[in-house]
């Protein structure tokens, strides 16, 4: 039986789970870290490290919903049912 796949393979999910994420937090990490000094440093700098912290969850938001997004897009045929995946689940 032929199965039709339609979304991102295996091999892209390790390159973005195995490899990315990992330099995404320890750049997020190093942020952090630069924010907190800010915060800790001068009377003056408490401004530009809440704006690093802001900028942080925004990030972490849009690669949070973008990678549900892409998880989301995966169609594939099994037979004669159609199935989608999704976070929540697969639907029929």
């Amino acid at each position: 039986m032929i199965r039709l796949d339609v979304g991102l393979p295996r091999s892209r999910w390790f390159a973005l789970l195995g490899c990315l994420l990992p330099c995404l937090v320890l750049a997020e990490l190093v942020l952090a870290a630069i924010s907190v000094m800010f915060i800790g440093w001068e009377a003056g700098m408490e401004v530009p490290g809440v704006l690093f912290l802001v900028f942080l969850v925004v990030a972490n938001s849009i690669v949070a919903v973008s990678l549900a997004r892409h998880y989301g897009n995966a169609f594939w045929l099994d037979g004669r049912v159609l199935i989608r995946r999704s976070v929540t689940g697969r639907r029929h």
